[in-house]
């Protein structure tokens, strides 16, 4: 949540849930910023928050603070699961329990929750599928294989776009860096084939295109130049010219880019 910095949590027989959690806070330049501490509270330290880290338990979301004895507040009273924070000025959580029918987003400085239904009453969100677009307007979420789009000025919620019917997973959500555009990829790993679909909440348009190979497990979305940069191929291929991963021991050496 505090740009430039990250939380780094291990955990005894570095195996994860085993005992107490140990957390330091540092810089990105790897300064010490906080800790090393443990944190005595039984649940899993799920996303850092402005202060401190926001703690997934069996009786809501709680909230641990690095400042004075770590007295921590807690968010509702059930199993709950962390979706994302806010990157913006705001300092807003986003998160759901137990059935996660509802997508609360609490204002952590003032306590305001916002309660965000499915269009369609009593459909389940995917827990911690919510992104929180940069620019800090709209909050995206997965319900299946729905695309809920969350308008966090109105309070009002919409499908925005649905992917091809999955039984393998739920789709991937990632904001562009700046601006209302929102993009969807599959869960294709082991498949031969990745979904991608780009939203335009600007404009209202949605375009898809079906990349002619698997793997894709998540997304990261970087303007133009850097995306021209990062492949060598200005200006990007047809999806039909993407050739297939090529698989080494080292990691995947081929890469592809294209345009919608």
């Amino acid at each position: 949540a505090e740009p430039g910095h990250v939380w780094l949590i291990d955990y005894p027989g570095d195996i994860i849930g085993s005992g107490l959690p140990t957390v330091s806070y540092k810089s990105v330049t790897s300064r010490l910023v906080y800790g090393p501490t443990r944190v005595d509270t039984e649940g899993f330290p799920a996303i850092g928050i402005q202060g401190g880290l926001a703690i997934e338990t069996d009786e809501g979301v709680a909230l641990w603070y690095t400042t004075g004895d770590h007295d921590t507040s807690t968010l509702g009273i059930n199993r709950a699961y962390v979706s994302d924070v806010s990157r913006n000025r705001s300092n807003l959580l986003a998160w759901c329990q137990a059935r996660c029918t509802q997508m609360h987003v609490t204002d952590l400085d003032d306590g305001t929750d916002t309660v965000f239904e499915h269009p369609v009453q009593g459909t389940r969100y995917d827990a911690r599928s919510a992104r929180f677009a940069a620019e800090g307007r709209f909050l995206a979420a997965t319900a299946g294989d729905d695309i809920v789009i969350m308008n966090l000025t109105t309070g009002e919620s919409y499908v925005a776009a649905s992917m091809t019917p999955s039984d393998v997973g739920r789709p991937f959500l990632a904001w562009a860096p700046f601006g209302p555009e929102l993009f969807a990829s599959s869960f294709s790993y082991g498949g031969s084939e990745t979904e991608v679909v780009h939203i335009h909440l600007g404009t209202g348009v949605v375009d898809s295109v079906t990349l002619p190979f698997g793997g894709a497990m998540s997304l990261v979305v970087v303007d133009r130049n850097h995306a021209d940069a990062l492949t060598g191929r200005p200006g990007g291929n047809t999806p039909a010219d993407c050739p297939p991963p090529n698989p080494r021991t080292g990691g995947r050496l081929a890469h592809c880019s294209f345009s919608f």
